[in-house]
């Protein structure tokens, strides 16, 4: 990778700002003395956590909280991870997007279900400079909606000091949406007994009527960042079936810049992507609300379990305030209805691709823009 840029972003490292405690996810405690060997405990339990302030929802974490506390290691450590299983129902952990040997995978076709009460030990080496991230692969589309999944950051210094991005701010941010009833519980899978919503959740997948990051209702969360230097974002989408389509140019008070794409998945791109402003390549641009779509402003946009690594350079004057919005996207959504004849009919969602656009959060400028130019 190459990154064009009119100045060394490692000049600034004393600029950036310290990792948000009450944004960004907790961090795993490094047990092992060894540089090379990271060690932690993990242990999987039902909880009691406030996806709203004051209201207390019951849910599952690990080492409790949600999401569970972020790995830090390096390319070529060995990743050490006692795990141990206190939720009442079987349960593996699947280290998405670390290469692994089949009985390290936590895969359940390869691994035994870890029952309540037991212990494993899971073994693995950080191959590739990369966000992955944890999570369970035993009743995956429930686990992971009660709050079952973390993060790894895996570094490679040298390489990353090569292209300027070693001492970058970042944080990591966990989309997500929960659905919960009207006593602020998570709604069980397959639990709808009207036929109407049954046969939407079966069509579309469980959509939440609370949109997350990191664990907490994403309106209202702010991150204070320092106006004209980079930032960077590791973002993965948990939901269970929405789109993640974050636009982190505001419109309205209209400070930013590009955003460029640094990583997906498999780590790093060969060259950064300017994905600010990207006419929309939506299948089905025929739509027949296509003509409501107005948005042409890609940003970043991750179907479920999808990661992405991005750099935005905020500018403006200090104390600006600008909202990261959470924007639809044709998925293919379909509504249910009932013919004539008392037949369950599922037409296209006349509303798909043009829900409203929702402010995700907002980011709050603060310093002296120093001047030197945007992110390249």
């Amino acid at each position: 990778m190459h990154i064009l840029r009119p100045h060394s972003l490692l000049a600034f490292a004393a600029l950036a700002l310290p990792a948000a405690a009450q944004f960004d996810p907790a961090i795993a405690v490094d047990i092992n003395p060894d540089p090379d060997i990271v060690e932690v405990n993990l242990t999987a339990a039902e909880t009691t956590w406030q996806f709203t302030p004051g209201v207390d929802t019951t849910v599952y974490a690990y080492n409790g909280t949600i999401p569970g506390p972020t790995i830090g290691t390096k390319v070529g450590d060995t990743l050490i991870v006692h795990f141990t299983n206190n939720l009442p129902e079987p349960t593996t952990i699947h280290w998405h997007g670390i290469d692994s040997y089949a009985d390290m995978d936590g895969a359940h076709v390869s691994q035994r279900w870890i029952q309540p009460g037991e212990t494993f030990t899971y073994t693995l080496r950080t191959d590739s400079d990369k966000l992955a991230w944890y999570h369970p692969h035993v009743r995956v589309f429930d686990q992971i909606e009660k709050g079952l999944y973390g993060g790894v950051m895996i570094k490679d210094p040298v390489f990353e000091a090569s292209i300027g991005t070693l001492d970058i701010d970042e944080h990591i941010v966990f989309f997500d949406d929960v659905l919960l009833d009207a006593n602020d519980q998570v709604v069980p899978a397959f639990s709808f007994t009207d036929p109407l919503q049954n046969a939407l959740y079966q069509v579309n997948g469980r959509v939440g009527n609370h949109l997350l990051l990191n664990g907490r209702l994403a309106a209202g969360q702010n991150l204070d960042v320092r106006a004209g230097l980079p930032v960077r974002f590791r973002i993965v989408n948990v939901a269970n079936t929405s789109f993640c389509r974050l636009d982190f140019k505001d419109p309205v008070v209209g400070v930013g810049s590009d955003l460029w794409l640094m990583g997906v998945d498999g780590g790093f791109l060969e060259f950064p992507i300017n994905t600010t402003d990207v006419t929309s390549t939506a299948p089905g641009t025929e739509h027949p609300n296509a003509a409501l779509i107005t948005e042409s402003v890609q940003g970043v946009l991750l179907m479920p379990g999808e990661r992405q690594d991005v750099v935005i350079t905020p500018l403006g004057l200090a104390g600006t305030i600008y909202t990261v919005t959470q924007n639809d996207w044709f998925r293919g959504r379909h509504a249910a209805v009932y013919n004539s004849m008392g037949m369950i009919m599922l037409p296209d969602d006349p509303l798909d691709g043009a829900y409203p656009t929702v402010p995700y959060f907002t980011m709050t400028l603060t310093g002296t823009d120093p001047g030197i130019g945007e992110f390249r």
